[in-house]
């Protein structure tokens, strides 16, 4: 070989292939600025410079003592490939009008974004004189927005534009014994995140903590965006929020502003209750997601978010690779049931979609089956289908018994 010196060129950025999975969108109230004068409109984030670009910098949060560009930011260092969906709100519009369905917050958001996004956040970032209202535990307007979310989702999912929303659950107060169990809530398309960044929690600007009373929620959605739709996003080994070189998360607290260490007989309870927060793992340094819980109890099959996120990915995927077929001719047999080849095909087109999902390792098995035995004309020229996904599992616990021996 030619004695030279070799460089060749390698990745290093970190960034993964763009899907649909990364899309999120974001709410929030905040400040118009000069290239972003119309609030309420929707724009497309692909990087932070794109944030900078609209006037929503760190100086921007400041000057207002507002959190806009900390969760824009947040999700793209937690997921540099993401793409983000962002809608700015006057700061009077509360949580719960930015979920509701016949309003134009998120519900608009969703609608610009044509189905693109799979999970949307909403925080509110306060304006000067704001008084929280608080019940069971958290600001007054979570609790209002949980159902408000809920009704929304379901909208959402009639209009093939299947949706997550995570909720900014502000000002956690009082004893997790007395917090409200939002298992309760009926919700499975709905989660509420009170993790905080003890940093951002404890800011001061003009002697005051504007933001200590904030939650997460460009963090959770980073991390939402980063992970498969089968994975939870309290997972120790790939989805750890501590990464001390950007000061971020070095220290963990609730959005009641206090440490998390202070909660730490709790951490049982608020998990049972429904409560997406961060906690440490003896053994490990940093901080993590307790796990991913939506508003649903635990016999609901969409009692985290990861299941929530398949079941909606395999609606669109099946959607997409059947509509195809939609008006199309259907023969038939003679005792009026659909033939054979026809029920293959359609079967086929379905697979063809949810494959994808198995070979990405998102559901572990499949099954699509078409009744053979529907009379055609006679109901309404319409097949049922009953799609069968089998999700993968999650390690939430490991049991074991330790003991001493004589002998191995």
């Amino acid at each position: 070989m030619l004695p030279d010196i070799r460089i060749e060129k390698e990745q290093g950025l970190g960034r993964r292939t763009p899907s649909s999975d990364m899309v999120v969108g974001l709410v929030m109230g905040g400040i118009s600025t000069a290239a972003y004068a119309t609030l309420g409109a929707t724009v497309e984030l692909r990087g932070v410079s794109d944030a900078k670009a609209l006037g929503f910098t760190a100086a921007y949060d400041e000057a207002n003592k507002v959190l806009v560009y900390h969760h824009i930011e947040r999700i793209f260092v937690r997921n540099k490939s993401a793409k983000v969906y962002l809608k700015v709100v006057a700061q009077t519009v509360t949580l719960a009008q930015m979920a509701d369905v016949t309003l134009t917050h998120v519900a608009g958001l969703l609608l610009d974004a044509k189905g693109e996004v799979g999970v949307v956040g909403i925080a509110l970032n306060p304006g000067a004189g704001y008084t929280e209202t608080l019940i069971t535990g958290l600001s007054s307007d979570v609790v209002a927005a949980i159902p408000k979310a809920q009704a929304l989702v379901e909208s959402e999912f009639t209009r093939h534009r299947p949706v997550f929303v995570v909720i900014e659950g502000r000002h956690f107060n009082g004893t997790s014994a007395a917090a409200l169990d939002l298992r309760s809530k009926e919700a499975e398309g709905v989660a509420v995140v009170i993790a905080a960044d003890y940093s951002i929690s404890q800011k001061e600007i003009g002697g005051t903590k504007p933001y200590q009373y904030y939650a997460a929620i460009g963090d959770t959605l980073g991390m939402i965006s980063a992970a498969k739709v089968n994975e939870n996003i309290g997972w120790v080994g790939k989805f750890p929020l501590t990464d001390t070189s950007l000061g971020m998360f070095v220290k963990a607290a609730l959005s009641s502003s206090l440490a998390i260490e202070t909660y730490e007989a709790d951490y049982a309870t608020l998990h049972d209750k429904g409560y997406i927060f961060a906690k440490p793992h003896t053994g490990k340094t940093g901080y993590y997601f307790n796990s991913s819980p939506s508003c649903a109890a635990m016999d609901q099959d969409e009692a985290y978010i990861e299941n929530a996120r398949c079941l909606n990915k395999g609606a669109r995927l099946i959607r997409t690779s059947t509509l195809d077929a939609l008006n199309s001719p259907v023969l038939l047999n003679e005792d009026g049931t659909v033939q054979s080849v026809v029920i293959g095909a359609l079967e086929a087109m379905a697979e063809e979609g949810l494959s994808q999902m198995q070979r990405g390792g998102e559901i572990s098995n499949f099954d699509v089956y078409i009744d053979p035995e529907i009379v055609f004309l006679e109901n309404e020229e319409s097949l049922d289908v009953e799609y069968s996904l089998q999700p993968v599992g999650v390690l939430r616990e490991l049991k074991g018994k330790i003991k001493l021996v004589a002998k191995i």
